[in-house]
């Protein structure tokens, strides 16, 4: 049974572990591991008093199915210049795609087909998705622990930033008003000897000043910045220069700027016996938006001139954005290629089809994702609502009986080698990941932890590499199935969910090749360590 073309089998069979076959990806059934092809007709199961046929009309416009009726488009994708790139970016080795997908853009030979710059806009988002994710954790995270810390004056050491960087964290998280005020009203302790005086005046000074125009919706005058410490500076300009659509003096200046370091370190005195000074570090989140636009920018100018699956990367730059685009960004463009089949934008994508596209990219705030339609047809099922066990078990065992349907529903009528791809590329696990993920996701934004970690553990493929992909793939988790952004959104159900260690241990392998997650790390250690304060002499931790 064949997969495309003797030559696209070929490619995906490279990538597939570098091998895994036909009879390895199907010696299992488990939720973890691609299945076999269903054969029934279309009087076949039903799920929910939604019989077959319903379910493929349902299915008929995500891109599995679409894929899966049109193996040639994928053997398109494969045998253009960069070809590869698409068998990385399945496994998530971001770093081999796009130097694959570079390659074949910078061959010269695509002019026509477009399908590397298409993959490289993919690469862009992927990154773009992560960042999302890590600002929206980093933010969280730290103001939990400037509430912490005014919390427990007692029992931790402070600096004489602290109100100040409680300040602009409370105000980055969108805190009340009254709680900026809060901390902006709380006492610093007084440094010691002229020099060391002068120079925290000066910063807290431009701290006041930035806090001042960010309330006010304002770039923080230069004279603010020149006050602060300068890779602070620099980082501020290079979200000055992102604003304003200087994406390449942006790029540049964040690349001179060196390794991700705090860009506070707030004193916090020290132990004279023990000879140790204590610190507290501050990372400043709007330097992780300006990375996320950069991104955001270039997948924009790649994806211009694509028609068809063009519009698709447009759709998700605009919803992601978060404020007014740059008009160099939106005038940025490349040549014109030939039309291409819409659904390739979306293929190997961690959405399902082209509103489900815009609901993962507006973060859920349009209510038209593929699970909200699923819900409108299966409503005794509460897929988009209640937190408490039994609810969540309901979603749980629904997806459970959801699974064999949706497999039957994808390979009806696509053929011998659609009904391959479907299993070989493991595409039913790959919908139900969306589905659980999307409530996962919503949970989040409902701010209940345990119930987002129940579904969204569910989903995670708990032996990543076992296909190929990138070498340290089992010590990061990143696989098939486990993108980056969703690692991050474990990270942060754990961390709500009390079990901070453990959400430190999806961040720190995933660490060393995304430095902007050091933020995190460094917040969410010191709240791991706070269980302990007080303990032992241990307020000299924080």
């Amino acid at each position: 049974m064949s997969l495309l073309s003797a030559r696209g089998r070929a490619r995906w069979h490279q990538a597939l572990v570098l091998g895994c076959s036909l009879l390895a990806c199907a010696c299992s059934s488990d939720s973890n591991t691609p299945g076999d092809a269903g054969t029934g007709g279309t009087d076949g199961p039903s799920f929910e008093g939604m019989s077959l046929d319903q379910g493929m009309q349902l299915l008929s416009n995500t891109w599995m199915a679409q894929a899966a009726a049109n193996p040639d488009g994928v053997t398109s994708l494969l045998d253009a210049p960069g070809g590869e790139g698409w068998l990385h970016l399945f496994h998530g080795d971001l770093v081999a795609a796009e130097r694959s997908f570079s390659a074949g853009h910078g061959s010269g030979s695509e002019a026509t087909s477009g399908s590397s710059r298409l993959g490289l806009a993919r690469v862009h988002l992927e990154h773009a998705a992560m960042l999302r994710a890590v600002d929206s954790l980093h933010r969280t995270s730290a103001l939990a622990l400037a509430r912490y810390r005014r919390d427990h004056a007692g029992d931790v050491r402070a600096g004489p930033y602290q109100g100040l960087l409680g300040a602009l964290a409370a105000h980055q998280a969108g805190a009340p008003v009254e709680e900026v005020d809060q901390f902006l009203e709380a006492t610093s302790p007084e440094v010691t000897g002229d020099d060391a005086q002068g120079a925290v005046e000066q910063i807290a000074a431009g701290l006041r000043e930035l806090l001042a125009a960010r309330r006010a919706g304002q770039p923080a005058s230069e004279s603010a910045t020149s006050k602060l410490p300068e890779l602070f500076q620099g980082r501020l300009r290079v979200a000055e220069l992102v604003g304003r659509g200087d994406l390449d003096t942006a790029s540049r200046l964040r690349t001179q700027l060196g390794p991700w370091s705090p860009d506070i370190v707030d004193p916090l005195g020290s132990d004279d016996d023990a000879r140790l000074k204590f610190e507290s570090h501050y990372y400043d989140a709007d330097l992780l938006v300006a990375i996320k636009r950069l991104h955001l920018a270039e997948a924009w100018r790649l994806a211009a001139g694509i028609e068809g699956p063009g519009a698709l990367i447009r759709t998700a730059v605009m919803a992601a954005w978060g404020d007014t685009i740059p008009d160099a960004v939106l005038g940025a463009s490349l040549p014109t290629t030939s039309p291409q089949p819409e659904w390739q934008g979306l293929f190997l994508s961690p959405a399902l089809d082209p509103m489900d596209w815009e609901d993962y990219w507006t973060g859920g705030r349009q209510g038209n994702s593929f699970l909200s339609r699923l819900a409108e047809r299966t409503p005794e099922v509460p897929w988009l609502a209640g937190q408490d066990n039994a609810s969540v078990d309901r979603v749980l065992k629904s997806a459970q009986d959801l699974e064999p349907f949706v497999k039957e529903a994808l390979v009806q009528g696509v053929g011998s080698e659609g009904a391959s791809m479907v299993q070989d590329l493991g595409f039913t696990h790959l919908f139900m990941d969306r589905i659980l993920r999307t409530r996962m996701r919503s949970l989040h934004a409902e701010g209940a932890g345990v119930p987002a970690f129940r579904i969204g553990e569910r989903t995670l493929d708990p032996n990543p590499g076992r296909l190929g992909g990138p070498e340290d793939a089992a010590r990061t988790r990143v696989s098939f199935r486990n993108d980056r952004a969703y690692l991050v959104d474990m990270a942060h159900s754990l961390w709500r969910a009390g079990q901070t260690g453990s959400a430190l241990d999806f961040l720190h392998p995933l660490t060393s090749q995304q430095q902007a997650l050091t933020g995190s790390v460094y917040i969410l250690g010191q709240l791991d360590a706070a269980s302990s304060v007080g303990k032992g002499g241990k307020a000299s931790q924080l």
